[in-house]
């Protein structure tokens, strides 16, 4: 009943009042969705498409506002299935193009539209452009045997047909000789003159005539109805290629969109890669790893959808996955560990602040935490080595918010991490040292506390085994050097004399230096000094010299607990900033001035630096 007035309305689209064109796009919308029946006749097919073209060119119309709208109303016909699959690919260009549109509206609905189609896509729930190239190749390949199969074939059976009809002809011949023999006239009497004249109406149409058009036959042949169903699927493949190729070509904006000042673009960046990921989109996953920064934002709405996209596509399980709470455990751990292993060392950061954050709102259970474990021990089955450091790397991540992770696996920690597993792979003994020094409090103002400091005696058996990290020779001498950075951490971090561990590490390492090189095939020493070792050397008691003016500072804020303890000292900050101001604890940091220029200039630089200066 509306068609008839269309044609009224349509001529307005050229009115300079955006709001009127607004009114015009959204009735037109309304019309393709409700106005024709679910199975139009070709009239019906000719208005809506002639409706569909409109709306498509108003993708550039001149207002914001205008555009805005024709996003919106399209986004509303794919959500209803109303676009035909022509339209698709024009309509996909649209929305990339109107990514980079100055108006935030505008890029917020052209997002939007991209994840409508996306989700309601003719091709599947999987959009891996590999695996449909590789259907498509597949197809094409099985069409073009069958033609060559159903083409010989065919022209076997005319080559028969041919060879049939030669038979017969010949046999016909044979037969008319052979009546001839026998005295039958099986020709009509005639006179010499009328013979003559009629006989070229008797001679036999040429060979080649028969043969061209046989040919032509060949050429001709219809085809049969299984090349045209496996037509109709390699088109399939194409239009899927073609539809995946183009959200492929969109990934790059949407990812720097991440970046953008306006949250809005922000938020729907999120929930466009979380999408794309869920349809298995082989690019997606290099925006989840873009994502993983802004969980430093300050916005809080942009830091929540980060948390709720992670754990949309790490946590939440699928359904298909059967519901058994083992299961879902090892889906999430494994989810975790290829994350960490996937991360650039500048993701790492942000990586940790996640799982850290995670683990505080209780997203990351207990359970999850002890299939890492299990996921560290090689407890599961096929768990590789690899699999196995990346799980180490999470809990480590994972004891920032709660150190009782650690704590409660110390044994495990030191006889799987620093055992005899770290001699092929020295990052293990590495991420396990890391793991370690969460028992610790690391911040100035938590060592300030009442909590005494954890420390263990320099007797127990975790430190024998850091001392055969520093010492033993090593598979890999790159790998060697963070180990026995964290190593040397962890030995000041944790043992109640530290200085007592290094001291005989130092002095083993300085005998195996100036020793010198030993000769494989005599056995003998060569005077000739091994540059791994003089390497090791350096970088351990310059390392050692930096932790240790770091562990007098510690002595001294453990010497200031315990003096508030005893004094029953108790500050506000407002009392304490006022006491700052007025100069009365410029004694204290006088003091403090004091003691490290002791332990720079005597204890470090002349009895630890000063006794190697000549090796240095």
């Amino acid at each position: 009943a509306l068609l008839p007035f269309v044609s009224l309305i349509i001529p307005l689209l050229a009115n300079e009042s955006y709001i009127l064109r607004n009114g015009i796009i959204q009735a037109l919308g309304h019309i393709v969705a409700k106005g024709f029946s679910d199975d139009p006749r070709a009239e019906e097919i000719k208005h809506r498409d002639q409706f569909l073209e409109i709306l498509e060119e108003r993708f550039l119309d001149t207002t914001s506002y205008t555009r805005s709208k024709v996003i919106q109303t399209w986004i509303a016909l794919v959500e209803a299935k109303k676009v035909p699959l022509k339209f698709l690919p024009s309509i996909t260009d649209a929305a990339l193009g109107r990514l980079e549109d100055k108006a935030t509206q505008v890029r917020k609905y052209a997002i939007q539209l991209l994840r409508a189609l996306i989700e309601r896509n003719p091709f599947g729930f999987e959009l891996k452009l590999s695996e449909h190239t590789k259907l498509y190749e597949n197809a094409v390949a099985q069409l073009k045997e069958k033609t060559e199969r159903l083409t010989q074939r065919a022209k076997e059976i005319s080559a028969s047909q041919k060879n049939n009809s030669q038979a017969s002809k010949e046999s016909g011949s044979t037969a008319d000789t052979e009546n001839a023999e026998e005295g039958l006239d099986t020709t009509p009497k005639q006179s010499d003159d009328e013979g003559m004249d009629a006989a070229p109406e008797d001679d036999p149409p040429l060979e080649f005539s028969d043969e061209g058009s046989e040919e032509e036959e060949d050429d001709e042949r219809e085809k049969t109805e299984e090349e045209k169903k496996m037509e109709k699927v390699i088109q399939y493949y194409q239009d899927a290629i073609q539809f995946i190729t183009r959200i492929h070509q969109g990934m790059p904006v949407v990812s720097k969109l991440l970046g953008s000042k306006v949250n809005a673009d922000v938020l729907e960046s999120i929930q466009f890669f979380v999408t794309a990921n869920e349809f298995k989109i082989e690019n997606a996953a290099e925006g989840i790893k873009s994502m993983l920064v802004l969980i430093w934002s300050k916005e809080t709405a942009t830091k929540d959808a980060v948390i709720e996209a992670y754990k949309k596509l790490y946590i939440i399980p699928p359904k298909s996955l059967p519901d058994q709470p083992k299961l879902v455990d090892i889906y999430v751990a494994n989810n975790f560990v290829k994350l960490v292993l996937s991360a650039s060392t500048t993701e790492i950061t942000s990586l940790e602040e996640l799982v850290s954050t995670l683990i505080s709102k209780g997203l990351l259970t207990q359970s999850t935490i002890a299939c890492l474990w299990d996921f560290f021990s090689m407890r599961v089955p096929s768990v590789t080595a690899r699999q196995s450091k990346g799980a180490l790397i999470i809990l480590s991540m994972a004891a920032n918010s709660d150190p009782e992770i650690v704590r409660s696996k110390i044994s495990s920690l030191v006889s799987v991490g620093l055992g005899s597993r770290w001699k092929e792979d020295e990052d293990i003994a590495r991420y396990a040292c890391i793991a370690l020094q969460k028992l610790v409090q690391q911040s100035k103002a938590d060592r300030l506390k009442s909590e005494p400091p954890t420390r263990f005696d320099p007797s127990h058996s975790l430190f024998e085994h850091l001392r055969q990290v520093l010492l033993e020779d090593s598979k890999t001498p790159s790998k060697w050097f963070p180990a026995a950075e964290q190593a040397i951490n962890a030995i000041y971090c944790l043992a109640e004399k530290p200085d007592s561990l290094c001291t005989p590490i130092i002095k083993q390492m300085a005998q195996r230096l100036l020793g010198g090189e030993t000769s494989h095939e005599t056995g003998e020493t060569t005077g000739k000094t091994n540059n791994i070792v003089l390497s090791k050397f350096i970088f351990v008691i310059g390392h050692v010299a930096l932790k240790h003016m770091q562990y007098f500072e510690d002595i001294q804020n453990e010497l200031t607990r315990r003096k508030n303890l005893s004094e029953g000292k108790e500050k506000d900050n407002a009392n304490a900033s006022l006491e700052d101001e007025l100069g009365i604890n410029a004694g204290a940091d006088d003091t403090d001035e004091y003691i490290q220029a002791i332990t720079q200039n005597e204890i470090v630089l002349k009895n630890l630096l000063g006794s190697f200066a000549p090796v240095i």
